[in-house]
């Protein structure tokens, strides 16, 4: 048996799965018992759902497992302190887990095993200038496709799956903040742009940055603050987009989609004093939207009570959302909505922070009595407190 051989046997990755189960009637899979929350608009192109907040004024436990396949949750490889990581945006692939680090980029593979640093931050000719925004694994061309933040970027950074430098891409224009989608060799980028540029909203480009199609718009458009956010999220919508913009400075906003180059109004909120800080998301069959209160370091949020809300696309029922991991003993998720993008529900969470989110589970639930707190208590004995951080996920349907 070789050294290398020796050394794999002796790693262990937690790595556990679960599929649903039955629940007690305290915890819904469905909004049909809550009231109405929101209604139609159709003054603008298409219909647009606008959300009444001051009638939302009911409360559930929704379990996440009924939006998703098989939930997987892995412990990542804690046998190489290269391999550590932080709680940062999270990318899946069919055989990968990459996520976003300070200063760069890590693949895994599903099983929690460290591949390989996806280059690193710096001035070199295989190095990007600033931090990863935005990352997609393709499998079929062996690729990882990394786009930096920065003023004026101007490329995407392409390396191979082992972590190799293969390309740096152009982009048809310069973006600070952007999303990318991959589609064979087109690429279709969105655009956080300042309201003094010119730049496009969304473009389509091939790999030698060459613009087959522009979408100029002002939904990707915020004062000049890197606080600001831009999320677009791809989840089985008839192959539509939806994106958001987050801008600090202003509340007045909108979820739209794009699609055959067509921008449209889906989900806004009704104007109101003292509205907060939100992000709006969208699923196959909901709506989700969070609320936030900003701290007082830059760029800093926190979760506010009563922090999600939940709404069905068809009925416009909803109500305030705890959601629950059911198959994990009812786990509390605690993350942030914008993760639920490109077809899957991600958390990525440090082993400490996952044993006290278990803990206010198990103490949160007692008055759902569900499970009698087993399936919690097994979690919590599969934890490392000290390995690197874990990764709950989940396909949605």
């Amino acid at each position: 048996m070789t050294k290398h051989s020796i050394i794999l046997l002796l790693i262990v990755f937690v790595v556990v799965s679960c599929k649903n189960k039955q629940t007690a009637n305290e915890i819904v899979t469905d909004l049909d018992d809550l009231s109405v929350i929101a209604h139609t608009d159709n003054s603008t192109s298409g219909s647009m759902t606008v959300l009444d907040l001051p009638s939302v004024n009911q409360a559930v436990s929704f379990l996440i497992d009924s939006l998703v396949n098989e939930i997987q949750m892995v412990q990542l490889d804690s046998s190489n302190d290269d391999a550590y990581v932080s709680n940062g945006s999270v990318s899946i692939s069919d055989n990968y887990i990459g996520i976003r680090v300070k200063n760069g980029y890590k693949l895994f593979d599903k099983t929690g095993y460290f591949v390989a640093n996806i280059g690193k931050q710096g001035q070199g000719p295989d190095e990007y200038s600033g931090p990863v925004y935005d990352a997609k694994i393709s499998e079929k061309e062996n690729s990882i496709y990394l786009l930096p933040m920065g003023i004026g970027t101007s490329y995407i950074m392409e390396y191979d799956l082992n972590g190799s430098f293969k390309s740096r891409i152009p982009l048809g224009y310069k973006v600070n903040k952007g999303r990318l989608f991959i589609d064979n060799d087109e690429f279709t980028i969105f655009s956080m742009r300042w309201d003094s540029e010119s730049e496009p909203a969304i473009w389509k480009q091939n790999r030698k940055g060459e613009v087959s199609e522009i979408v100029t718009s002002n939904i990707t458009t915020t004062n000049p603050d890197f606080s600001n956010e831009i999320f677009v999220g791809k989840n089985d919508m008839n192959g539509e987009y939806n994106i958001f913009t987050f801008n600090f400075s202003s509340v007045d906003d909108s979820l739209y989609h794009f699609n055959n180059g067509q921008i449209t109004p889906k989900l806004s909120m009704a104007k109101g004093d003292n509205t907060p800080s939100h992000i709006l998301t969208e699923l196959k069959n909901h709506y989700l939207i969070q609320f936030y209160s900003k701290q007082n370091v830059p760029g800093a949020m926190t979760m506010s009570p009563n922090s999600i809300i939940i709404v069905d696309k068809e009925s416009l029922r909803g109500g305030y959302a705890d959601l629950l991991i059911g198959c994990f003993g009812g786990l509390l998720f605690k993350g942030y909505i914008s993760d639920f993008s490109s077809g899957y529900f991600v958390l990525n969470i440090e082993p400490g922070d996952l044993l006290d989110l278990i803990e206010e589970s198990i103490e949160s639930n007692k008055s759902l009595k569900t499970y009698s707190q087993v399936e919690l208590e097994k979690l919590r004995d599969k934890i490392d407190p000290s390995g690197n951080n874990v990764i709950i996920y989940g396909k949605f349907r």
